[in-house]
């Protein structure tokens, strides 16, 4: 028998596919929801694009988590990212130090995943937040995530650590099956 994969693969390519679409997902809902777009979604188009972002920024954290397991963006894992991910417990009120691997944990373990868009008038061009909230024993927690200007982080770092190690560290060949 000879086997066909040997471990999960999920490449830097794809990783800048995803956050590309979560990017352009949360830009794009919040323009159709804050009055700066002629385009009214009807609930059913509203649903669709609900279940859109979740699929991909889940697929996105996943993508992520399994190249941080398998040690090849482990630089990426403890970046401090709090200027785009506010998270804090509900006992505390104080936002804690955020890392993508932080964010990535929350995107999986959330029960409640809301956005709230505010008119564009009142907005000043600032980016809404998708709100995440979940228990960590017992203790429950806000992530407050601004979508589009995590994925500008990951594709930014992304693109530093192929300047710093050259381009083929993301081409890695896949292991060989046995």
């Amino acid at each position: 028998m000879t086997r066909m994969f040997s471990h999960h693969k999920q490449s830097v390519g794809e990783i800048r596919r995803l956050a590309l679409l979560c990017y352009g997902l949360d830009v794009g809902s919040t323009k159709l929801k804050d009055g700066s777009s002629m385009l009214e979604l009807d609930l059913q188009s509203q649903e669709v694009l609900h279940e859109q972002i979740s699929c991909h920024l889940l697929s996105l954290a996943v993508a992520l988590r399994v190249n941080f397991y398998q040690k090849s963006l482990l630089e990426l894992a403890n970046h401090d990212i709090r200027n785009y991910a506010g998270m804090y417990w509900l006992d505390e009120y104080a936002i804690v130090k955020t890392t993508v691997k932080d964010v990535c944990d929350k995107i999986i373990h959330a029960d409640i995943f809301s956005k709230s868009v505010s008119p564009h008038q009142l907005s000043n061009g600032a980016y809404a937040t998708i709100q995440m909230q979940g228990k960590h024993h017992k203790r429950s927690w806000v992530l407050d995530l601004c979508v589009a200007l995590f994925c500008e982080k990951i594709l930014q770092i992304i693109s530093n650590l192929e300047e710093n190690r050259g381009h083929a560290w993301t081409q890695q060949p896949s292991n060989p099956a046995s």
